[in-house]
């Protein structure tokens, strides 16, 4: 909506209504500004509460259109997750889906028939899944389905066809299809019920920049990490990016990002990218955290969540497992925690930092109280530190990263326990010392 607006000159004014009927950013805007009275009203149950719960899962978002409201929009992520199962399983709530978003999923032409027993769905996107198009007949029965969105699909003029099949239809997505402009143009005059949204076309003016690409966005420092390490990319050639590490945002008078940069200690940095003739990128950032010290040893004394029963040495051995809450790097630990760490030569630590990722929604959220307790062994500890972990007021309803720092009374230490009072999960990637 912001990219559709800004191409077309920003206009304050402007008013949504003067657009003409078939522009991408009316069609786009109306959605937002429909009137309360036009909401949809409808007349099925809602669905069962247990049935609800239990369908919701990291990878299976499922929720409300609005308050009070029986109808469900369910959006499925992570591809690797993926499984017909995950589809088929939706046949509980069957009636109460209006919305089903499977972008980027691998669903093929053979699922369009369980999709099919979703009997009020209104709105589904297909985009850049792995439908051919030959099941789109299967479809017909959705007799309230307005839109569906098969961008970057292999669907062909002939496939799109099938669609006539659904007078209630009204919207069709197809951009990155492959088809010819000749052959949406036919559609549009054979179906005038519906519109064919093709995507962008140039018209001469600068074009915004994709923004640099990071594979992952947060990293461990030994001693130091060199520029190649975080494997920071752009798809368009002669591309320059700037960065910077002082919490100001990076413009072109900003230091080059290079090889042969590196760096030492703890930062957010931030990218931007640039090219003659063109609209500079959005930011994106990167964390670095320092970990002087890494632990020869680790032993975890409480209970693993078995969703996230990995080895526990993903804890010490450098990796991050950024904001994919399914990635094999992250150890999740079920109420009360007792963690062990050993050095085979004492260090001297000033504090201990857990790096940790919160979905309070799914009862995944940080312990009360952390203590850390240490010395030359077992039998010699003393009580080093305690942090009581805050979340941010606003946080509560979203997924985030965390890094707990535990400030201690500098001393040697040969052996560290970290102990928590906790009641849900605790999602650890990483421990760092300093």
């Amino acid at each position: 909506l912001m990219y559709l607006w800004v191409k077309a000159n920003a206009d304050f004014k402007k008013k949504v209504i003067d657009l003409p009927a078939n522009d991408s950013l009316r069609i786009i805007a109306s959605s937002f500004v429909k009137p309360s009275d036009m909401e949809e009203h409808y007349d099925f149950a809602a669905a069962d509460e247990k049935t609800f719960k239990k369908l919701s899962n990291n990878y299976r978002i499922i929720l409300p259109l609005a308050t009070e409201s029986p109808a469900l929009k369910v959006n499925l992520y992570n591809r690797n997750a993926y499984t017909t199962k995950a589809l088929e399983e939706l046949s509980a709530i069957k009636e109460q889906i209006i919305t089903l978003n499977l972008s980027k999923m691998p669903v093929k032409d053979a699922e369009l028939k369980t999709i099919a027993q979703f009997i009020n769905l209104r709105h589904l996107n297909l985009n850049f899944t792995d439908i051919t198009g030959e099941g789109l007949k299967q479809l017909a029965p959705l007799k309230y389905l307005q839109s569906i969105s098969l961008a970057g699909s292999k669907v062909s003029y002939n496939n799109l066809q099938q669609l006539a099949a659904i007078p209630s239809l009204k919207q069709v997505a197809v951009w990155n299809t492959g088809l010819k402009d000749t052959e949406i143009a036919q559609l549009g005059k054979a179906h005038k019920g519906i519109q064919f949204i093709t995507g962008f076309k140039d018209d001469g003016k600068p074009i915004k920049l994709n923004p640099p690409q990071l594979k992952y966005n947060s990293f461990v420092i030994r001693n130091s990490l060199s520029a190649d390490s975080l494997s920071l990319r752009h798809p368009i050639r002669d591309v320059n990016i700037y960065y910077t590490i002082d919490g100001s945002d990076p413009d072109s008078l900003s230091p080059l990002f290079k090889k042969g940069i590196a760096f030492t200690k703890n930062a957010t940095i931030k990218f931007k990218a640039y090219k003659t003739g063109w609209i500079s990128s959005d930011i994106v950032t990167a964390d670095l955290f320092k970990s002087a010290y890494k632990a020869d040893s680790i032993a975890v004394l409480s209970t693993i969540a078995t969703a996230y029963h990995n080895k526990i040495t993903t804890l010490i051995n450098g990796q991050l497992g950024g904001t994919d809450v399914n990635s094999d790097r992250w150890l999740g630990l079920q109420g009360n925690m007792d963690i062990e760490l050993f050095f085979n030569k004492p260090v001297v630590l000033s504090s201990v930092t857990f790096h940790s990722m919160a979905v309070p929604l799914f009862g995944k959220r940080p312990p009360e109280v952390i203590e850390i307790w240490g010395g030359v062994n077992k039998s010699q500890m003393q009580l080093l530190g305690t942090v009581k972990p805050q979340i941010t007021p606003g946080e509560n309803r979203v997924s985030f990263l965390m890094a707990i720092d535990c400030k201690l009374k500098s001393k040697n230490i040969s052996y560290l326990k970290a102990k928590t009072k906790a009641t849900g999960i605790f999602l650890l990637d990483e421990i760092f010392f300093n």
